[in-house]
């Protein structure tokens, strides 16, 4: 189960010729429901590290692409956006750590994410 599915991604970069040999029966955007899937045995899952409990009481397991494919992240929101307050103070922890001098629109958070397998 992949995370994304299309030509040219990073993914099919990443696995090369091997890519057409998969057999991609889905791909997600909640990693947490996808998680449960996994849980059930019924498939393997590539996703961010960190998105679902690999604790050791967990029946999922975390492994590490290699070599790491890295991603980038962007959050981004509407124009005018009026925020809850733990939003708000969500927004300004970002802003503080990652989007100095942003005020609005989005942020591009100058760290990497490694794309990993659960």
């Amino acid at each position: 189960m992949l995370e994304e599915r299309s030509e040219g991604n990073e993914l099919a970069g990443w696995f090369g010729p091997a890519w057409d040999d998969l057999h991609i029966v889905t791909t997600f955007n909640l990693c947490y429901n996808v998680a449960v899937m996994a849980k059930q045995g019924l498939g393997y899952v590539v996703s961010l590290d960190k998105l679902v409990d690999t604790s050791e009481g967990s029946p999922l397991c975390f492994r590490p692409l290699e070599p790491p494919l890295e991603s980038g992240l962007d959050i981004v929101w509407k124009k005018y956006q009026v925020f809850s307050a733990a939003a708000e103070a969500f927004l300004n922890r970002l802003r503080e750590r990652y989007g100095k001098n942003r005020t609005s629109g989005s942020i591009q958070l100058d760290t990497t994410a490694k794309k990993q397998v659960l």
